[in-house]
């Protein structure tokens, strides 16, 4: 990969690590509380998919290059 050039590959590959661990929040015990924190391992579980679906998300924003991001001027 060259400066400015765009890894695809890292950009699916990390969106579909997202959408993985995102799915993987949703089949835990979420409707009530108690339940979930019930759960001997749930709480755990959560913070390792949100964990891991936040550095997939940095990983994006390191793949783009920051030549190609425009802000404009005022």
């Amino acid at each position: 990969m060259t400066t400015g050039e765009l890894n695809r590959t890292v950009v699916a590959e990390r969106i579909l690590w997202v959408r993985q661990m995102l799915d993987r929040i949703r089949d835990l015990p979420t409707r009530n509380k108690d339940d979930f924190l019930n759960g001997r391992h749930n709480v755990a579980a959560a913070e390792s998919y949100l964990r891991r679906a936040l550095e997939a998300l940095f990983d994006l924003g390191e793949a783009y290059p920051r030549k190609r991001v425009r802000f404009p001027c005022h």
